[in-house]
Formats: structure tokens, sequence, C-alpha cells
């Protein structure tokens, strides 16, 4: 309506400007020389009325842009906001049109001060193109654009946040406007490098380790250090990775080792346990491990610490192989000699008896007493010898031998003993299992009657879940847990449960005995080895 009255006044204007004084206004006047002027002013006009109607509908559609970004800053705060992530609809140039509180509070701008500016300023120059490029992906594709870069607050120090970027389109697919997301991840990222430099130190630290650390997922390693590589015969850890640990377990070992790895995946510790390992080469060794529960890569695996104790083992074997021998040998020297050198005893003062009885001397009876005495000392040497004498046991000598051996302690040490198996007459199943532990047996009788003083012994042996047990349970002195006894007897001990793939503990209290305990977790057919340092079968037998 404005355009039409001001087209109007136009033409009026341009009629009076050519018009002679008190001359009517006639057609021909207006037709005169001044027609094709006001024929091209009429021509502006219009162009201009055009132009005006333009500039008013863009004005309209600007202030619709306008209300409709605010509608989506609000929503896209409240969906996808977390009082700290800043949300902000742009131009498709970038031109910032809303913001809300917290993009204001990250960009350090009073948010009335935030439309008109370019989102550009406040991006440091090296982040400029990253930030083309994030707008011109945003414009061509139909998915979400996520980039991170730096931000530059207003007289701020600079974060690092990451910038979501989403088109808004209209009805004819035509792009008008850019929300924004940006979310304000400095610390996540400080974090992360901290995390980052502690796995390095460690990292660093278990290459260091004489040890061998791998850590796997079900049965797959992930990461193992040079040590580990070598110890399972590997040229490096590269050529372990995704390889699976049962590949390097003895055939015999993998069916526990199966089990273990299934309880370490379910958060179990594994404690510290011995298995053998067959390398690529063929060759066999023995390692002890631990395994423990940990996250690797953000995702729950399990490490495990191992070291090679192959030369240890065979060390031990040859300890106990001397020590056998050196007690072969106490135990015949007790047999043969002073044995025999008792019997002489025995023979003169029955000797001497006789002849004083004879004489009707009162020394006779003295001489008896020498006699009796010679004879006790006799048999206690041989029980002795007996004891300390090596012997192969066979699976079914087993429980019949342990019933020997108690009675034979009862009568050397003057104690009570008492033999209880409640799972037949041969629960052993192989002669090396047999072998180790009546030696453990043998070992805790003797201990409990040198160390602790104890009067009463029961020794048991049962199964339980599969397992075999072993149980000598004393009412010795006991012990402290600060006072735990740690000689080559115990260690020997704990040899030979190892050998039989089994473990030896201890419980004591002061005042309240001890208990030796050996579990067998599976008694295998296949484990009859030779006892290192066995085959000396004992020469002192029960009616020597």
């Amino acid at each position: 309506m404005q355009g039409s009255n001001f087209t109007h006044k136009i033409e009026e204007l341009a009629q009076r400007a050519t018009r002679p004084p008190d001359m009517p206004l006639s057609p021909a006047w207006a037709t005169a020389p001044l027609a094709p002027a006001l024929q091209q002013l009429q021509t502006s006009l219009q162009a201009l009325q055009t132009a005006r109607d333009q500039i008013v509908q863009h004005s309209k559609e600007l202030d619709d842009v306008r209300s409709l970004a605010e509608a989506i800053l609000w929503r896209l705060h409240r969906q996808l906001g977390t009082g700290r992530d800043g949300c902000l609809v742009t131009t498709p140039n970038g031109v910032i049109l809303e913001a809300d509180p917290p993009a204001a509070a990250l960009l350090q701008v009073d948010r009335k001060q935030l439309p008109g500016r370019h989102l550009q300023e406040f991006l440091p120059e090296e982040s400029q193109d990253t930030l083309g490029g994030l707008i011109e992906h945003a414009l061509q594709q139909e998915d979400l654009a996520v980039r991170e870069m730096r931000i530059t607050p207003v007289g701020g120090e600079p974060l690092e946040a990451v910038l979501y970027a989403d088109p808004l389109r209209g009805s004819q697919g035509q792009i008008l406007s850019i929300r924004w997301l940006i979310q304000d991840v400095s610390q996540q990222r400080q974090a992360e490098r901290k995390v980052q430099e502690s796995e390095q130190r460690y990292r660093s630290l278990v290459e260091m380790l004489p040890n061998g650390v791998l850590v796997h997922r079900q049965g797959r390693i992930l990461f193992i250090n040079q040590a580990g590589a070598a110890i399972v015969g590997a040229a490096s850890p590269g050529q372990l990775l995704g390889a699976s640990l049962l590949d390097f377990v003895h055939p015999d070992s993998r069916e526990a080792v199966r089990h273990s790895l299934q309880a370490s995946e379910a958060g179990v510790p594994i404690g510290l346990h011995e298995e053998r390992l067959h390398r690529p080469d063929g060759t066999e060794i023995c390692v002890e491990l631990a395994s423990a529960p940990v996250t690797y890569d953000g995702a729950p695996a399990s490490q495990i610490v191992f070291r090679d104790v192959t030369n240890r083992k065979r060390l031990q074997a040859e300890v106990i192989a001397i020590s056998e021998m050196e007690r072969g040998r106490i135990g015949r020297d007790l047999h043969d000699v002073l044995g025999q050198s008792l019997t002489g005893i025995s023979f003169i003062a029955k000797s001497l008896e006789r002849e004083l009885q004879q004489l009707h001397l009162p020394m006779a009876a003295q001489a008896g007493e020498i006699c009796q005495l010679a004879g006790e000392s006799m048999r206690q040497t041989r029980a002795l010898a007996r004891g300390l004498t090596p012997m192969e046991l066979r699976a079914d000598e087993f429980v019949p031998l342990m019933k020997t051996l108690t009675m034979d302690c009862q009568h050397t040490f003057r104690m009570t003993c008492h033999f209880e198996c409640i799972e037949g007459p041969n629960p052993v199943r192989d002669d090396n299992t047999a072998t180790h532990l009546y030696h453990i047996a043998q070992e805790a009788i003797t201990n409990a009657f040198k160390h602790g003083r104890a009067r009463n012994m029961h020794l048991r042996l049962h199964f339980d879940n599969g397992t075999l047990v072993m149980t000598i349970r004393d009412d010795g002195t006991g012990f402290a847990e600060s006072d735990r006894p740690g000689g080559i007897g115990l260690r020997i001990m704990r040899h030979r449960a190892s050998l039989v793939g089994g473990r030896l503990s201890i419980e004591s209290q002061p005042g309240r005995g001890a208990t030796v305990t050996c579990a067998i977790p599976a008694v295998r057919e296949d484990w009859n080895h030779r006892v290192p340092g066995a085959g000396y079968r004992s020469t002192a037998g029960a009616d020597d």
C-alpha cells in the first residue's frame, strides 16, 4: 500500500513540472516530450517496489529462521546438553544466530553479544581449516559432522573441544542454518594423557622385568614382554600376538589350564602355582605363574606374571636326590654298623647274664637289664634305618605302608598315631604319587615330634571333589605366623607336592598344634615318573 501511494505522488509531481501555468491538463501534454522519462521512472519505481517486496520477504524469512533457531537451540540443549556442553545455532557460513548460557560460558562472552559474530573468531589459527572442513562436511553430507579442535575463549586459556555440526534444511532441501553442540573435553583429554603416560611407564617397567608378563583375553595373547617371549621360545613378542595360550601348554596340563583361564576370565585371581609349558622347538619347561584380572584397551582381560623355574626344579631334584642318598647312607650305617654292634652287645650281655646266674651273683640282674636295653636300642635303630632308607613304593602298597609308618613312629617317638583312610584300600593311582606322599607324611610326623613335641598325631586320607587330600594333624606346641618354619625339610615337602601337581599348606596356632595338608587336584595315572634319588629299597625289614 505504501508503495502505491509513493508511485502516485511521483506521477503527480511529474505532471505538474511539465504543464504550463494556468493550462489545463490534457492528454496531449501527457504524451509530450516528458513521456519517455516518465515511462523510465515508472519502470524504476516498479523495480524498486519488487526489491522492497523481496527485502520484506527475506526479513520475514530471517525472523522465522531466528525463531526456529532459538527453538532448535533449546531443544538441542535439553536433549544433548550436560550442563557443561554448549549449544548454538549459526548461519550456513558460520555466523552465530543464537547461543545458550553454557556456550556463552565456554566462549567467555556475554550471551547477548554473540549473535552476529563468526564462530571462526573463537578458534586459533591452526583450527581455521578444521572448522571450514567441518562446515563443508555438514553442508554436503546428510549425517552429523564431528571434529575435535582447540577453542580459544575471549581472554581465556585454550581448551580442547569436540564440535558436532548438524545442518537444518527447509522444505525444499535448502540449508537454513547449522546447529552445533560444543563439548569441552579438556579434562578428559588430560586424564587420557595421564593414563597414556602411566601405561608408558608401566610398559617400560614391564620390559625391564626379568619375569614374563602377558595379557590375554579369552586365551588369546594381547601383549607379552620380551622376557616372556624368550621364556616360551619366541624370537620377539610380535610373533606371539593373537596366539592361543594353550598352544604353549604341555598336553598333560591343558585341561587344568583351560579351567584356570575360565576362572580368570570370570574375574577370579589365580594364586602362584606351577605349570609345564611346551616350546615350539619341542623342549619342556616348568614355569611358576600367577594371574589376576585387568583392564586392557578398555575391556576386561587377564594378566599373567610367570618365570622359568626349570633350573630351580632341577636343582631341587638334585638336592632331594643327594638328601635321599645321604639318608640312605645313614640308614645303612645304622642298620649295618650300629645295629650289628648293638646285636653283639646284646649277645655278650646275655652270655654274661647266664654266667653270673650260674655263679649266683647279684650282678646277673644288671646284666639282664643291659641285654634288654641293648635289644630295645637295636629295635629303635632298625626302625630309624627303615625310615631313613629311601623306598620306591607301589600304589597298591601305599595304605599298608602308611599304617606301618604310623606304628613305627608310635614305637620310635613314644607318641599316639592314628591313621584313617576313608576312600578304600587304594586311593593313590600311581607309584610316583604314593612315594612322594609317603615321604611328606614321614617328614611331617618327624617334625611334629622334634619341633612341636607332639604326643598325639592323626593322619587322614580322603577325597574332596575329586582332589586327593592328606592331612597330618598334631597336638604339639604350634607356632605363630611370624615364626613359620622355613627349613630345608619344609622346602623338600613343598617340592615333593609340586612334583605330583599338588600344593602343600601348613596351619598352626601357638599351643594348638599344627596341620599339614597336601592336596592333589587330579591324580593322574600317567604321572608314573621315577623319584629323583629313589631306587634304594630298604634292607631293614620289620622282622630284622
